[in-house]
């Protein structure tokens, strides 16, 4: 999806004595304010030396882009007003920001999503109606190196009309230096060069960013308490420990939102009857403690920022800490002790020592089968998923939402801390067709 138009502009300005002015300065989209002021009787906007680009609507179908530099290359993204609803994002810049990261993980950035040169888009092949925004900016082949420029318009059932209604000033959001922003809407500017006279300039300034203090203590292998210390107070954040390497897949506004909607997802079955703020979110200062998942030798992210309690919106920057646990090895005489309830069909884990860590599997007759046993089947899951599922201390788990169809299941335990630590402990159990849930 993709495309608008938004040039940044230098500020010019020449002095002179006979008038009081006061300067509106605009940053990263919002107007900016400061105890200030000159005397000018003229300011001159002169755009920067970097790709601008030019929006005109050729037919009913069709939307042309041409960029300032033919040679430039550039990305252009369009979000439906549908897809801003659904995936939950702050800003059209973040939408444009997350198709890119999504086109470089599968690699398909350069050949379906750069363009060069004028380009024409077709609105018949897929686009659907709804009201869009166009946002596009420069590659220099990591990051976005130009303002975004942003164009909006419908298509309609009948793919015949274009109309531009105002857009919420948060929908727009920069990142860079002050800069004025002019959007132009349906056309091509007229000129680049632009003078205008003032008698008024007035400086401003954004209230403090948002920000979190994140401090440890009590880090052990498997456990961690944070201490967390929000910059306003009344602000609703959420706050979590994520393994490190799977964070550095995502830029941090993908990896905020891609976690929100997972949790607004799994919300009725991990916790039924709570509303998301109650089941996810924080006010004020905490005193957290997190004693599942953990792996021993193994670096973790703690990340915060501020969510929107009734929308699920993300709406601050994110703010990530680093900590590593330390290694402590499993105990080598590790032992489990394994019961289930066949009317509850509630199973429970118990190993002999609490801060072991260890990884559990519930295997079906099939998987069983492929693997060629159910010992295999275990080494096979914790090759492909290693320290994301290890768990130390009591577990529980529910046979009936575990099993994959009728027959007999294997529950296999064993100890690991990187590798496996003790003899596998295999444990059969019988799903019978009344105890599946569906």
């Amino acid at each position: 999806m993709r495309k608008s138009l938004f040039p940044l502009l230098l500020l010019l300005i020449r002095f002179s004595l006979p008038l009081s002015a006061q300067l509106h300065v605009w940053q990263s989209g919002v107007l900016m304010h400061s105890e200030a002021s000159l005397k000018t009787d003229s300011i001159t906007f002169i755009a920067p030396d970097y790709p601008r680009f030019a929006f005109l609507r050729l037919s009913d179908t069709q939307i042309s882009v041409t960029p300032s530099d033919t040679l430039a290359d550039y990305i252009w993204v369009a979000t439906s007003d549908a897809d801003y609803r659904s995936y939950g994002y702050s800003s059209y810049v973040e939408a444009w920001q997350a198709n890119v990261d999504v086109a470089i993980r599968y690699n398909f950035l350069e050949t379906d999503m750069l363009s060069r040169g004028k380009n024409v888009i077709d609105l018949t092949n897929t686009f659907t109606p709804d009201h869009y925004v166009l946002a596009v900016a420069a590659w220099d082949g990591t990051k976005a190196s130009s303002p975004f420029a942003f164009y909006e318009f419908t298509l309609t059932d009948s793919q015949q009309q274009n109309t531009a209604s105002a857009l919420p000033a948060s929908a727009f959001s920069f990142n860079g230096s002050s800069s004025l922003m002019l959007l132009w809407s349906n056309g091509i500017p007229a000129d680049t060069l632009l003078t205008a006279a003032t008698d008024s300039i007035t400086f401003s300034s954004l209230p403090e960013p948002l920000s979190f203090d994140i401090s440890f203590s009590e880090l052990t292998s498997v456990s961690v308490a944070v201490d967390i210390i929000p910059s306003q107070d009344s602000v609703w954040y959420f706050a979590d420990y994520i393994l490190r390497a799977d964070a550095d897949r995502y830029a941090d506004t993908t990896l905020a939102r891609l976690w929100i909607q997972q949790c607004i997802q799994y919300l009725p079955y991990n916790f039924p009857g709570q509303t998301f703020a109650e089941a996810y979110l924080y006010q004020g200062n905490k005193h957290l403690v997190f004693n599942e998942g953990l792996m021993g030798d193994t670096d973790y992210y703690f990340v915060c920022f501020s969510v929107n309690p009734q929308t699920g919106a993300v709406e601050s920057a994110v703010t990530k800490q680093l900590f590593r646990t330390p290694f402590t090895p499993s105990a080598p005489d590790l032992t489990f002790d394994i019961s289930y309830n066949p009317e509850t069909y509630i199973v429970t884990i118990t190993p002999s020592d609490l801060a072991s860590t260890y990884y559990w599997g519930f295997f079906s007759p099939d998987e069983v089968r492929a693997a060629g046993s159910a010992e295999a089947a275990w080494k096979e899951a914790v090759a492909q998923y290693g320290s994301k599922y290890v768990e130390h201390g009591v577990q529980t788990f529910s046979a009936r939402w575990q099993a994959m169809g009728e027959g007999l299941h294997s529950l296999v335990v064993g100890g690991w801390n990187g590798q496996q630590t003790t003899e596998l402990l295999v444990y059969p159990i019988n799903v019978t067709k009344e105890m599946l849930p569906f």
